[in-house]
């Protein structure tokens, strides 16, 4: 999970043009993409520019490069107007979604491969039951807190994640929610620790088991395992492909009473 920074607004004396820089940084950083609208009107409005600026473009051009202005329209400012024709011409056919180049499902042989689902709308089927396979649904938010908000409106369950670089982001969701078992940039370990209760709550089930654990059935102890995201290095010992000198290091982490690889 992610959260987006309020925007302030620029200091006094700040240079705009920096400042629309920093901005356009922190949005393609992001990582987010934009609707076919909105990247058309973007190209219209760049097109407009290099026609209605032609004459400051010639300018600039002349100062920093000696170019005259027809070398400038030939080397540049025709060459960026027709990059930006090319592209609207083009834009649907660049954004329309491709098909795979395998099957996701076979029915005949019970397998569905690992599929992410992006852009899911809440409503969609895929969000209204509980899903057993390797399928995952992406739903875009605006804030941490309408992440928080669009989990608590549904049933709890039987575990969250939250991964996040900033510790506050990670605190606040553990704080403002709840579930059967909770991982902060971590998934799944704290299943394998006899010394956290694992268990549900509400409709992700009732009960704890795991040593003492399950004799304390009807509690809500909240397991919690709150792991380092600057640990990830060390953590790839976990991860596949398992030598086996590896298969043989996890299965002593897994057992070992006093383990520090997890």
């Amino acid at each position: 999970m992610s959260t987006k920074g309020k925007h302030l607004q620029p200091e006094q004396g700040m240079d705009p043009f920096e400042e629309k820089l920093r901005m356009l940084k922190e949005a393609f950083n992001t990582g987010k993409t934009k609707m076919a609208k909105f990247r058309a009107e973007q190209l219209q409005s760049l097109g407009r520019f290099l026609q209605d600026s032609s004459k400051q473009l010639h300018d600039a051009l002349d100062g920093d490069l000696g170019k005259s202005a027809f070398e400038s329209d030939m080397s540049e400012i025709i060459l960026c107007q027709n990059e930006v024709d090319l592209a609207l011409k083009n834009l649907q056919t660049w954004m329309k979604d491709e098909p795979v180049s395998t099957n996701l499902s076979d029915e005949g042989e019970r397998y569905i491969a690992p599929t992410v689902l992006v852009d899911v709308q809440e409503t969609e089927p895929v969000m209204q039951e509980e899903i057993f396979g390797p399928i995952l649904p992406l739903v875009t938010v605006r804030s941490l807190d309408e992440a928080i908000e669009f989990m608590n409106r549904r049933e709890k369950p039987l575990v969250l994640y939250a991964y996040s670089n900033n510790s506050e982001v990670v605190k606040q969701v553990l704080d403002q929610t709840s579930s059967g078992g909770f991982c902060g940039n971590d998934g799944f370990m704290h299943m394998t620790l006899s010394s956290l209760p694992f268990g549900g709550v509400g409709s992700s089930g009732m009960g704890r088991y795991h040593g003492k654990f399950s004799f304390d059935t009807f509690s809500n102890q909240r397991a919690c395992l709150l792991s380092c995201s600057g640990m990830e290095k060390l953590n790839g010992l976990r991860y596949p492909p398992y030598s086996p000198r590896r298969q043989q290091l996890l299965r002593w982490a897994i057992s070992s009473q006093s383990c520090t690889l997890l």
